[in-house]
């Protein structure tokens, strides 16, 4: 049984992430978050306790983003400051890879680090890897396999990348919601509290 604290997180990211290679420093620590800096962007480890389990989960940030807060205030709005390994995760590596939101919202292929293929492959060739683990070579997969253009979108020298990538999701969004049926679309409107646009990221 893992004991799943700091300072294993800490070590798995020291042991599986290139993290000297590509700059990053650690920024702040508590008992359930470590944050690393670099030119570039932030990278958070959170340890997450739900009812059923206890994971971790590696989010990425521009430099601006709070260390403890999802949403902060950019140019006057609230704005999600970090990218978590959600959904939007995956649009950015189809970004990356080139297809067009129409492309992406209609394709069900995964971007290769994200498909059960990945992580088979992965188990076989490391059957004792535990989920801790691929979870931390797939991050490290994916940093060799975009190189610098997958930090340089978080990169606050380059806006216009990040702008090409907000670009991206609300096209995406757009073409969801136009799929939405009606109720689904009136569920939506009374909903309370509303959420952010899921585009809306900073």
């Amino acid at each position: 049984m893992i004991d799943l604290n700091i300072d294993y997180v800490e070590n798995l990211a020291t042991h599986f992430l290139p993290l000297e290679t590509w700059g990053f420093v650690e920024s702040s620590r508590t008992v359930s978050m470590l944050i690393y800096n670099s030119q570039f962007c932030r990278l958070r480890l959170d340890i997450v306790v739900d009812w059923h389990s206890k994971y971790f989960i590696i989010s990425y940030g521009r430099l601006h983003a709070l260390d403890d807060q999802s949403v902060m205030k950019w140019k006057g709005e609230d704005c999600y400051c970090w990218l978590a390994p959600t959904g939007d995760f995956r649009r950015l590596l189809q970004f990356l890879d080139g297809l067009t939101p129409e492309d992406a919202y209609k394709t069900s292929q995964k971007p290769l680090m994200l498909s059960k293929d990945w992580e088979s492959s992965v188990k076989t060739t490391h059957p004792d890897i535990n989920s801790l683990e691929l979870e931390c070579l797939r991050h490290a997969m994916i940093w060799e396999y975009y190189g610098l253009h997958f930090f340089q979108v978080f990169d606050l020298r380059h806006p216009d990348l990040w702008d090409g990538y907000l670009s991206f999701l609300k096209e995406y969004y757009r073409l969801h919601d136009e799929k939405l049926d009606a109720n689904l679309a009136r569920r939506e409107q009374t909903r309370t509290p509303p959420d952010l646009p899921p585009y809306r990221r900073c």
